[in-house]
């Protein structure tokens, strides 16, 4: 199995109904998909009957900012794909960067996204008036970034290498992406690794932290 995408997920049921069916139309069936969900209350379910190979594990975690822990369950518990893609829910993964996947042999690989969104099908929008109804501005409909939260790697890369995320941030915020591409970039440094390339173009849903539909969670819990 080329590769196993994992989300991690709190609450946002609307938005995950949305990536799954979304995913349904353009993951490979010999990929597996794994879905996180970090003590989502009520809890997270997936529509059925979609064709993906996808898996919906609940952490049974209540703690503030336990992503991190969720992900490192998921590659090291669930994965079963030599390569890991992880994401935020808000990111939105196209056809282009699966191909990127498929044919990346390298460490880690990096994706630059500008803004989309997902409809009620999962079907891909992004024209001017949909965008910023979901909280784009007109003078940034055309923004392109990256993030280091979003990336494929090599999954004997993360778990044998990199030893995962950073205990340390299991409840922590902010600083626990930034430790794992830090590290990453040390072992570059020593020749352990390859150079991180980027992949093909994803997208994102604009601004999560304004969250004009309500969609998303918070990062904290209270």
């Amino acid at each position: 199995m080329k590769c196993t995408i994992i989300y991690s997920v709190l609450d946002s049921q609307d938005v995950l109904t949305r990536q799954i069916l979304h995913l349904s139309k353009i993951v490979p069936n010999d990929w597996e998909v794994v879905i996180m969900d970090d003590g989502s209350s009520p809890a997270l379910t997936i529509p059925e009957n979609t064709g993906l190979n996808v898996r919906l594990i609940k952490t049974l975690n209540f703690t503030p900012w336990t992503q991190m822990l969720a992900r490192d369950w998921a590659a090291f518990r669930y994965s079963s794909g030599e390569y890991l893609f992880m994401s935020d829910i808000d990111h939105i993964l196209t056809k282009e960067a699966i191909t990127s996947i498929k044919n990346f042999n390298g460490d880690m690989m990096k994706f630059p996204r500008n803004y989309g969104v997902l409809n009620e099908k999962g079907e891909l929008v992004r024209d001017a008036e949909t965008l910023v109804s979901y909280g784009s501005s007109l003078e940034n409909l055309n923004w392109v970034g990256k993030h280091e939260n979003t990336f494929s790697i090599k999954a004997s890369t993360f778990r044998e290498k990199l030893n995962g995320y950073s205990k340390y941030f299991y409840g922590r915020y902010p600083g626990d992406d930034q430790d794992l591409i830090d590290r990453y970039a040390s072992l570059v440094q020593q020749g352990i690794v390859s150079e991180v390339v980027d992949g093909a173009m994803i997208h994102v849903f604009p601004d999560p932290s304004k969250d004009v539909r309500k969609m998303f969670h918070s990062a904290s819990r209270d």
